[in-house]
């Protein structure tokens, strides 16, 4: 199944989340909900509850995707010798975006280990500096982590027998990451999507009028192009509760490493990915109701390019936008 045949998925964040309050390690730790598990082929998740941190294994060392908190790395390390892995074996760590909850471990998992760090562009600012912006503040969001490369679109990150693509989806960050890999189950390969994850909602920070990120809903819209066109058998993302977000049932089949031999309808992203465009378009259409304000959303008309309001789940919207020409539109 391919997200050609799937509606739409928009990448969106709230940049409160970034400030929440970390969870203690001993909660962690506890959490019956959540235990380190092996999902499909060589993938594993060894985080946490609602924050997935990806083992990629090889023959040649692991790649971990995503690293917590500043507090899990612990906590990812104990998951690994309970799954059978040395944390001094990650040889690369990567991310889906740069928000506090997943590039939180970064700085420490790369002392210990001297792994690799390779970020997409456009977060690699903040993962260098450890610091985030929102409200027109300076924050102190992590410790501050040496970036070893710069990634960008459609890069590849190798090793041993391991392959990731690298699909640039920003809107949730600038940086914000769609990964692909090929994972291999009982002699069948199946095409894992692990997407940087869309939010609760909508509405912080606004789609519309965000000084510090005024493109954002134009590049939603770029990113939903480009999840649209991925192959996808395995639909897995940065928050392991929408991959997890099924019946208890099938939450202890994915546990106990059974992902491939669900039923079709368990592991399809269709009604996931439905639920997540009707709310997207339709904060979309709340935050552009005329009461608002036009001119103040402006730049945003510019940035949202005429190719992406052809689609239909757009048009409809056409009514509340009240559109410049479209000389004024950027091609």
């Amino acid at each position: 199944m391919g997200f050609k045949d799937c509606t739409s998925l928009l990448l969106v964040g709230c940049v409160m989340a970034l400030f929440s309050k970390e969870p203690s390690l001993r909660a962690q730790s506890d959490d019956p909900r959540f235990t380190p598990h092996r999902i499909i082929g060589n993938i594993y998740d060894v985080g946490e509850y609602d924050v997935s941190c990806f083992l990629i294994t090889t023959n040649q060392g692991h790649i971990l995707l995503n690293s917590g908190w500043p507090r899990t790395p612990e906590l990812i390390r104990a998951h690994m010798e309970r799954l059978g892995f040395r944390m001094t074996d990650i040889k690369v760590l990567l991310t889906n975006n740069s928000h506090g909850e997943v590039i939180g471990g970064l700085a420490q998992i790369k002392r210990w280990t001297g792994a690799t760090v390779e970020i997409m562009a456009g977060d690699e600012d903040v993962v260098r500096s450890g610091v985030a912006v929102a409200g027109g503040h300076r924050y102190r969001l992590v410790e501050p982590c040496q970036v070893d490369k710069v990634l960008h679109d459609l890069d590849e990150v190798r090793l041993g027998d391991a392959a990731l693509v690298a699909h640039l989806t920003p809107g949730h960050t600038r940086g914000a990451t769609t990964w692909t890999l090929r994972a291999v189950e009982k002699g069948k390969a199946y095409d894992v999507v692990i997407l940087d994850a869309p939010p609760k909602d909508y509405k912080e920070p606004p789609l519309l009028g965000d000084p510090e990120y005024p493109q954002r809903c134009s590049d939603y819209a770029l990113s939903f192009r480009i999840i649209k066109g991925l192959h996808c058998d395995v639909l897995l993302s940065s928050h392991s509760l929408h991959y997890l977000a099924a019946t208890k049932e099938v939450q202890t089949e994915i546990m106990r490493g059974g992902y491939a031999n669900l039923p079709r309808d368990a592991t399809a992203p269709r009604q996931f990915l439905a639920a997540k465009e009707k709310q997207f378009l339709d904060e979309l259409a709340s935050q552009m109701d005329p009461e608002i304000g036009r001119l103040a959303n402006l730049n945003y008309y510019r940035l949202f390019s005429e190719r992406f309001l052809r689609d239909p789940g757009y048009r409809k919207l056409l009514p509340l936008m009240e559109l410049l020409p479209d000389e004024r539109l950027e091609k």
